[in-house]
């Protein structure tokens, strides 16, 4: 499964150098071994993507239970490969970023800040 994250430009510069190759994050999307993670780098203090991102595969997962019940995972990943810019779609059934929305109006998503939508079946990446 691919899963599409918001990443802090500081941890996602050290993903990106290659000396973080660990993600820790809330398992509330049940990840698994062979899971690919898209990073990309976000500012949480501007709440804005830089249009950086990298691609990287889940290689191992140690499950982390809080005293608190909350679940987590410390995901061992590989080395990070570049997400190549994807070109605009025309009449697409799925989106730049993922989500399925065939014949239907984009449903939005956590990338609707760095994505135009110009209609029924029309959606691009932002400039």
């Amino acid at each position: 499964m691919n899963h599409i994250l918001k990443t802090w430009p500081e941890y996602f510069q050290a993903v990106k150098g290659g000396i973080k190759r660990f993600e820790f994050r809330k398992d509330d999307r049940n990840y698994q071994e062979g899971d690919t993670l898209e990073l990309h780098e976000y500012d949480h203090s501007t709440d804005s993507y830089s249009g950086d991102s990298v691609r990287v595969e889940v290689l191992y997962i140690l499950p982390v239970v809080l005293p608190s019940r909350e679940q987590y995972a410390c995901m061992s990943i590989s080395e990070p490969k570049p997400v190549r810019p994807a070109e605009p779609y025309r009449n697409p059934t799925t989106c730049l970023n993922g989500v399925r929305f065939g014949d239907r109006d984009c449903p939005g998503c956590e990338f609707e800040p760095r994505c135009t939508y110009e209609g029924k079946g029309d959606y691009k990446r932002a400039k």
